[in-house]
């Protein structure tokens, strides 16, 4: 299976300092968009995954509940925030050491109002099997869907470093200039 994934950024409502997360919807399952550590999966609404670092935040274990509501820039949104429950801890793709992400159904994430309601995905994660290099999985993908932009992993950490380089060059541009 392919995963379908959307991210949204989440603000979690947890005593009386709410933090940021990045939250990652999936179909319930996760079929393969994060690794569990610990615990089980998402498998309904309702029931969420949180980083290692999510959960030492908020001092939780498996069967907490807290809430999450959508935010930009760390604005709380007027959309009421749902509340979830901790069924796992997973590790997420491409998450830093100091990342707090947690995963959840795209039902949840539509709920949450950081989505199109219909369940559609930003992103699909394709691995490869039986000799298939990364090059020639991309250019399959290209070939059968030509609107979708393929990038193997190496292409998505060169643009990674590249747009991170890019930033600093800018603030360093107009630093240069102020000064």
């Amino acid at each position: 299976l392919v995963p379908a994934i959307r991210f949204a950024d989440g603000l979690l409502l947890h005593g009386p300092r709410p933090f940021g997360v990045r939250v990652m919807g999936t179909r319930a399952g996760g079929h393969g968009a994060w690794t569990v550590m610990e615990g089980r999966d998402v498998r309904e609404p309702g029931e969420v995954l949180v980083n290692d670092r999510v959960r030492t935040l908020l001092g939780a274990r498996l069967g907490s509940t807290f809430e999450l509501r959508t935010s930009s820039a760390g604005v709380r949104t007027v959309t009421p925030p749902l509340t979830l429950r901790i069924v796992g801890v997973a590790e997420f793709p491409f998450e830093s050491e100091r990342g707090t992400t947690v995963g959840l159904s795209l039902a949840d994430v539509d709920r949450l109002g950081g989505g199109p309601g219909d369940e559609a995905a930003e992103q699909f994660l394709i691995a490869t099997a039986g000799g298939v290099t990364p090059a020639e999985a991309k250019a399959a993908v290209e070939r059968a869907v030509p609107a979708l932009t393929a990038l193997t992993n190496q292409q998505l950490l060169v643009r990674l470093q590249e747009g991170g380089l890019s930033y600093f060059r800018q603030i360093s541009f107009v630093l240069t200039t102020i000064t």
